[in-house]
């Protein structure tokens, strides 16, 4: 077999599977630039701070590997399993060729993780944190089917929760990530059927919301994927910014912890509304035919929404309170106002959403205006008053919800912009 043509086997790559990944991850890379930027250099911690803590502290590594597998698992998924990318399967050119592709493609997407271990620790750490990374991601994608993989998945975490010297991780990391990208990528074309469920029924409210719901889960898992990121992200930046910060009441605590998840439900939840504006797009006849009231088609599109706020709210207080060591009124208090921000967002970011959606062309201004005002306003908001702005925003939500209907002006085939 004559040598691989690599320049454009990387060009086929690249406007394919590296179109794919980039579109999921650059909205997360962005926001790690930007919460990186104001919490690293010059500002009071350093990656060297976070590393020594990471090496030192269980908890403190293991939260941090787990945030980063959540943030990365997007776009590598795209890397490894994009059907664009098939193609080059057929192609007469070795696997181990391909395989080095998507596996440098897997290298490229653990860029800010490079970042803050090479800054923080130097060469050697820093790349065996990268190895294990990378192992700890394209694992997760096999879903640990077979007893190689499971036990490839027992090796890697006895050895980050041991703590293991950098020569023993790298030795255990590195086979680990090579049998994780190439079982990805070699069970990418097989998919995995899913048994039939009845997941939909019951009132017009709760059935119309369980089709949402369904929707989301088959058409937006990237969208659910980044929203558990950003959520990931805010427990990383919250753990952090209490142990620098020190709050010295637990109203503070509490209210620095809210501060810092609000970005991140706001950006997660309006990934998730675009899905559920165009299924009620496409749906408008439907419903318009059976009689359905405004009030059950606003709590329809609302409901999954909050809920799947509220169960990010509630794992981020759960395991910030954890990893704080949070006494139990603490911790409940902080459950109960996380929670509730979350559901109070959903129909402000749903009323946004469909503010900004009209399909004439200026969609994307009026989003990121929308988003933007929401961002800084729930920022604000709980700087300054802390966790007693959630009545304005109590509020808000309800004028929002009571909103008039406006023209269905959403076209079928809408491809929302926060869909990508």
């Amino acid at each position: 077999m004559s040598a691989a043509p690599w320049p454009p086997l990387v060009r086929a790559l690249s406007v394919t599977a590296g179109r794919a990944a980039a579109q999921r991850a650059l909205p997360v890379y962005v926001g790690i630039w930007v919460g990186a930027s104001v919490l690293f250099e010059g500002n009071g911690v350093r990656p060297a701070d976070v590393v020594a803590g990471a090496l030192a502290s269980r908890s403190e590594r293991l939260l941090l590997y787990a945030a980063w597998t959540v943030v990365s698992l997007p776009a590598i998924r795209a890397l490894l399993t994009a059907p664009s990318s098939f193609f080059l399967r057929t192609l007469p050119v070795a696997r181990w060729q391909l395989l080095s592709m998507h596996g440098f493609g897997v290298l490229l997407a653990q860029l800010p993780w490079a970042y803050l271990w090479l800054r923080g620790a130097g060469l050697a750490v820093g790349g065996t944190a990268i190895a294990a990374a990378m192992a700890a991601s394209t694992l997760a994608l096999t879903r640990l089917e077979r007893p190689s993989e499971r036990l490839a998945a027992a090796g890697l975490a006895g050895a980050l929760y041991l703590n293991s010297p950098w020569p023993w991780l790298l030795t255990v990391s590195l086979p680990a990530a090579a049998l994780g990208v190439q079982r990805a990528w070699q069970r990418a074309p097989e998919g995995r059927p899913d048994a039939a469920r009845g997941w939909v029924g019951g009132p017009a409210a709760l059935a119309l919301a369980a089709s949402y719901g369904v929707v989301l889960w088959r058409q937006a898992r990237a969208q659910l994927a980044r929203a558990t990121g950003f959520a990931s992200l805010a427990l990383v930046a919250g753990y952090f910014a209490v142990r620098n910060t020190l709050p010295s009441s637990s109203a503070e605590l509490v209210g620095l912890a809210a501060t810092l998840l609000s970005p991140a439900l706001v950006l997660g939840l309006a990934g998730l509304c675009g899905p559920v504006l165009r299924a009620e797009a496409q749906l408008g006849w439907l419903l318009a035919v059976c009689g359905t009231s405004r009030s059950t088609g606003q709590l329809a599109r609302i409901a999954p929404l909050a809920l799947l706020g509220a169960i990010l709210a509630a794992a981020h207080a759960s395991a910030l309170a954890a990893c704080l060591h949070a006494a139990p009124p603490l911790g409940l208090r902080l459950l109960l106002v996380e929670v509730a921000a979350a559901v109070l967002l959903a129909p402000l970011v749903s009323w946004v959403g469909r503010w900004a959606l009209r399909g004439d062309g200026n969609d994307s201004g009026r989003l990121l205006l929308g988003l933007a005002g929401l961002l800084l306003g729930t920022v604000l908001s709980l700087t300054l008053l802390g966790p007693s702005a959630l009545f304005g925003w109590a509020v808000l939500a309800g004028l929002a919800v009571i909103e008039r209907r406006r023209p269905q002006r959403l076209a079928l085939a809408l491809q929302s912009r926060l869909e990508r």
